[in-house]
């Protein structure tokens, strides 16, 4: 009678338990429209931030969604997914918040879309990589940029994109 008590007592707590760490992002958007966020290990040279950006996965599900058919209200909705991620993942969402105003993501005049979004280090700094697609007068984004940007003093290290 103990063990199935015990079993019974385990399976209901096991059951009721909310702390997944999972939890559903709360944003109107699917998910195979959103950036891609990540907190890496990795340690970029200067070639291998060149040879690495454009990820061209991250633009071209973000050109499938957002090519003429881009608001404000998404974009809005975009940078403030990137900072919930990098709060999950145990970031300071200050900081990205910081480093996407820097490279200009929450102007509203112009068409920008950050698709990518990397804690990870570069030259030994850790720093955030960012990436942003973006149209020149009209919401097709067929230009890139992309930054490493310090963790610390938001400092650019490196950046690469098409003119």
């Amino acid at each position: 009678m103990k063990n199935s008590t015990l079993i019974i007592f385990v399976i209901s707590s096991l059951l009721s338990c909310t702390g997944t760490g999972i939890v559903d992002p709360p944003f109107s958007f699917d998910l195979d429209q959103a950036p891609i966020v990540l907190k890496t290990d990795r340690n970029y040279s200067e070639d291998e931030f060149r040879t690495s950006f454009p990820d061209t996965i991250s633009w071209k599900a973000m050109r499938a969604a957002y090519d003429n058919n881009f608001n404000n209200k998404d974009r809005q909705e975009i940078l403030s997914y990137i900072i919930w991620e990098a709060e999950n993942v145990g970031e300071d969402g200050n900081i990205i918040k910081s480093i996407l105003q820097q490279t200009g993501c929450y102007e509203t005049d112009g068409f920008l879309l950050p698709t990518f979004a990397e804690r990870t280090k570069y030259e030994d700094v850790d720093v955030w990589i960012i990436q942003i697609i973006r149209g020149n007068g009209k919401p097709v984004f067929s230009h890139f940029k992309c930054f490493a940007i310090s963790s610390s003093g938001l400092d650019t290290l490196a950046y690469t994109g098409c003119r």
